[in-house]
């Protein structure tokens, strides 16, 4: 009997090393899982000691009395967010007329951020991009295959910004931005707008305020732009204009408005930031302002982008964008109403005026995220 109690203590020992071998070659056992045990062995029989002493002779390689490494730290951390969204149109004896259409709308957002002690860097990247192209099989007789591309939504911006922690929410900063598009933009033949025609670079220094995780106050004092209009037709009308003291434009010999390719303003900046999130929604705002010292105040810019997004399925998100633009010095083609209220007052008729722009794009689009990506 008291042999094969001895066989089954055996067995009920030996079993988690014999599991352990069957798992894989290396059958030590984690030191935090080991437990040291303390006792007398006076009450013990023959047997039982003899067990015992079978397991005290364990080959003590086979405990792993190392301690696993220390999780790395990381101060960085990146994230990009890609969508896409795609529509397309056919037609085929289609009595009330129309044209078959394809239009296709592309954004990547990526961040890149580093965030140690009270240093605070962050960087993101947004590039968008949009068309609709039409097949009218008549138009084409006239009209290469290539006017009838439209392009839709064409941007591509840069926010770098550092900041250095004084007291808690509030951080000595430095903000980059800049703005651009890609490709050209026509509007019949006239072209409107290429790469760095317009191009914004912004570069200021002040105070970063957050009072909530999800709400950024940006003011900047100091803040230095440069307009780029690399196409010499565009830059009138976006304000690259030489003017004299008083603020005048100033003609050439053949009475044509002198322009430059470059100009420099300095002024004050504020822009917010809100992003938030509830379960399939997201929101998110960027207002910017900025007022130009050098022109004595009275050039006002606005930038206001709106972003919500709901989501519908596991990669598929309905998406709402906003752009608003206002620049005094960016001319506009004239509204039907502010020719007739200048003709009213015996104002000089102007066909580009300054104006509100305004953009929209409503979409379901086809969603998919990699890394942490800041909202």
């Amino acid at each position: 009997m008291k042999k094969y109690a001895l066989i089954a203590l055996l067995a009920l020992v030996l079993s988690p090393v014999a599991t352990a071998q069957k798992k894989g070659n290396d059958t030590r056992i984690p030191y935090a899982n080991t437990t040291e045990v303390d006792f007398s062995g006076e009450n013990l029989s023959t047997a039982q000691l003899a067990v015992a002493n079978i397991v005290s002779q364990v080959d003590a390689s086979q405990v792993d009395t190392t301690t696993p490494p220390p999780k790395k730290v990381t101060y960085w951390s990146k994230g990009l967010l890609t969508q896409v969204g795609l529509s397309q149109v056919s037609l085929t004896n289609w009595a009330a007329g129309g044209f078959p259409t394809i239009s296709l709308n592309g954004l990547i957002d990526g961040t890149l951020d580093y965030n140690k002690d009270k240093f605070l860097w962050e960087n993101r990247l947004k590039i968008s991009y949009g068309f609709i192209q039409t097949f009218d099989a008549t138009d084409l007789q006239n009209n290469p295959f290539s006017k009838q591309f439209k392009k839709s939504d064409d941007r591509i911006t840069l926010d770098s910004k550092f900041g250095y922690q004084l007291v808690e929410r509030l951080y000595f900063s430095t903000a980059l931005n800049f703005r651009s598009q890609l490709t050209n933009t026509f509007e019949g033949d006239k072209l409107k707008s290429t790469i760095l025609a317009p191009g914004y670079l912004s570069l200021g220094v002040g105070l970063n305020y957050k009072p909530l995780t999800w709400l950024s106050l940006n003011f900047t004092p100091l803040t230095g732009n440069l307009v780029i209009v690399t196409m010499k037709d565009l830059q009138e009308t976006y304000g690259n204009v030489v003017k004299d003291r008083y603020g005048n434009p100033v003609l050439d010999e053949e009475g044509n408005v002198k322009t430059i390719p470059v100009r420099a303003e300095l002024g004050l900046q504020f822009k917010l930031e809100a992003k938030k999130e509830w379960k399939i929604f997201k929101a998110g705002t960027e207002l910017t302002i900025f007022s130009d010292y050098i022109a004595g105040m009275k050039n006002v810019q606005i930038y206001w982008d709106v972003d919500l997004a709901l989501q519908v399925a596991k990669f598929f998100t309905i998406t709402l964008n906003t752009n608003l633009i206002y620049d005094n010095l960016v001319m506009v083609r004239a509204s039907e109403e502010a020719k007739k209220a200048a003709q009213e007052s015996g104002e000089a008729v102007k066909n580009d005026l300054p104006g509100v722009q305004f953009k929209e794009v409503l979409g379901i689009s086809f969603t998919y995220t990699f890394g942490t990506h800041r909202k």
